[in-house]
């Protein structure tokens, strides 16, 4: 943990105005402080965590009119190869902007991206959001940023399919050459699509590449000069073959006289066999269902099922418990269901299922009974996962039955969040919980484990004070090393929120900032909210040390019983 020599830290963030930038022009690095750099100025330290060309040559940093910066100085290992970089700061400043040169070289070496890292140091924390100066520098100011995208992710044979290209700026005189790497594709057979037929636009060439083996590996394509778009029309080819759904992605690739743009670098579609092949979705009416209840899948096709209908298949990918005996699926109220088979394994394990739909249906309802044993088994989750088969295809987007069981009605879903994700030392923070419903009449227990904890020591936290409400106990976990691995909260009967209270210990020492982490896992009587099942804080020196990010969450508890614990 890295020491700080001042109780007044300041929060320092750093951005780059620009994620692009031309060799001949100009680069800011922008510092923002949560409060004023101390008396003698600041030092704040990078490392190089990225770099496609590491010689000096390329930048001239520290350049005039930056405002706010002191110093600069290059880090370097002992083969004097660039490893990172120190900026000083001005006293008083709470903002400073560093001004680099991208110099020309004059040599064709294509986008060079680089990442200065900023790290923890004497004095100061880092914004852990916005801790990194990220740029690519492209050759001259003439070269352009190319994007891609298609024109539709599913298209059926039969039908056409366009690449749709964006450029930064018009491509140079002798037109621009761009090239993909085929990085996904379920058939790499070449008479699934004929490429570049008449009506595109500025597409002056286009060439499949192969390896020795006759496989396509990728493609490239030529854009007329002067072009800031064009367009590559494909014919998708009907083969009259029962393939099922074929992926296919072309990535665009950097290469000479160009950049690409990483959010749209991809020319990605799915084929589907003929006109008439429905692409099918399926969702539940509820994510967590409590035994005793009925859950819904719920289908939807883009076409009506063909006239033999249609079976569509699952795999299940997640189930805590695997038994028959929790489910009875397909019971009477669904809706153009006409078969449902569960798929096991040589070992009678429950692998997937079929489902079939009914000829012309373009929605269809499985209803499921969710049966209550009596046994008290915590929470089940269940994933049926879609998958892509013959006369249909998967909807990527919507693609899963998933749903959690709960132990009979009376079951509640626990959530817990933090009242602050900033704590400094000498102030309380609290843990604050949710409930679906009343805790059972005996009270509930959860359970939590550590998962993170930068300074596992005691005497950070004393958990459980006064002010706290509907709390009735709580007990550290701890390995047989006497290392805690987590805690157990109890809640008061009948209680619907409830709030634990706790101080956080100001020790004196410097420490730096510690994260800590302690998630709600599932256990008897109780299901854990799976997107809010963390008290995650992180605890800052003493009291004068600023918060300068953290989003706060306030659920409040209301009256309550507490039972002091020894100090963490």
């Amino acid at each position: 943990m890295t020491s700080t020599s001042t109780n007044k830290v300041p929060v320092v963030s750093v951005s780059t105005d620009s994620r692009n930038v031309r060799e001949g022009d100009q680069l800011r690095w922008n510092f923002n402080l949560t409060q004023a750099a101390p008396a003698g100025g600041l030092i704040v330290e990078f490392a190089l965590t990225q770099d496609s060309d590491p010689l000096p040559g390329d930048i001239q940093y520290n350049v005039a009119g930056g405002t706010n910066i002191t110093s600069f100085e290059l880090l370097r290992n002992s083969a004097g190869v660039i490893t990172g970089a120190k900026v000083g700061i001005a006293a008083g400043a709470t903002a400073a902007s560093l001004v680099n040169n991208i110099i020309a070289d004059n040599l064709t070496e294509g986008p060079e991206s680089v990442t200065y890292t900023l790290i923890n140091g004497t004095g100061y924390a880092v914004n852990p959001t916005r801790n990194a100066a990220q740029f690519t520098i492209l050759n001259t100011s003439t070269t352009p940023v190319v994007s891609v995208s298609t024109d539709s992710r599913n298209v059926r044979e039969g039908d056409q399919l366009r690449w749709n290209f964006n450029l930064t700026q018009p491509a140079p005189t002798n037109g621009l050459i761009v090239e993909f790497a085929l990085t996904q594709d379920s058939d790499p057979l070449p008479g699934d699509i004929q490429y570049n037929v008449a009506g595109g636009t500025n597409i002056t060439s286009f060439e499949l590449l192969r390896n020795s083996a006759g496989v396509i590996t990728g493609a490239k394509v030529g854009i007329a000069a002067g072009a800031t778009a064009a367009s590559l029309v494909n014919n998708i080819i009907a083969d009259n073959l029962r393939e099922g759904p074929e992926s296919v992605t072309y990535t665009l690739i950097n290469g000479t006289g160009y950049a690409v743009n990483p959010t749209r670098n991809a020319a990605q579609f799915t084929i589907l066999d003929t006109s008439t092949t429905p692409v099918v979705s399926v969702s539940t009416d509820s994510r967590n269902v409590r035994e005793g209840d009925q859950l819904r899948w719920n289908f939807n096709l883009t076409q009506p099922a063909p006239t033999n209908g249609l079976i569509v298949e699952f795999a299940l990918t997640q189930d805590s418990d695997p038994l028959p005996g929790d489910i009875q699926y397909n019971v009477a109220g669904g809706t153009n269901i006409t078969s449902f088979e569960l798929l096991r394994n040589s070992a009678g394990v429950i692998t997937g299922a079929k489902v079939g739909i009914a000829a012309g249906a373009t929605a269809a309802s499985l209803v499921n009974n969710i049966i209550a044993d009596n046994l008290t088994e915590g929470t089940e989750i269940v994933t049926y996962t879609l998958i892509s088969g013959i006369g249909y295809g998967a909807n990527l987007t919507r693609n899963a039955a998933q749903f959690t069981i709960l132990d009979t009605s009376t079951s509640p879903v626990v959530s817990v969040s933090t009242d602050s994700r900033n704590v400094t030392e000498g102030d309380q923070l609290r843990w604050n919980f949710n409930l679906t419903q009343a805790a059972p009449a005996g009270g509930l227990i959860v359970e939590f484990a550590l998962t993170q904890d930068t300074d596992p020591l005691p005497g950070d936290i004393q958990y459980n004070v006064a002010g706290g409400t509907n709390i009735t106990s709580f007990e550290l976990l701890r390995n047989s090393a006497d290392i805690i691995t987590g805690a157990k909260v109890g809640i008061a009967a009948g209680a619907t929120a409830a709030s634990l209270v706790n101080n956080i210990i100001a020790d004196n020492l410097t420490e730096g900032r510690e994260i800590v982490t302690y998630t709600l896992i599932s256990g008897i009587g109780y299901g854990a909210n799976p997107t809010r099942n963390a008290a995650e804080f992180t605890i800052l020196d003493t009291s004068t040390t600023p918060v300068g990010f953290g989003t706060e969450y306030n659920f409040g508890g209301d009256n309550l019983t507490t039972i002091p614990q020894p100090f963490l």
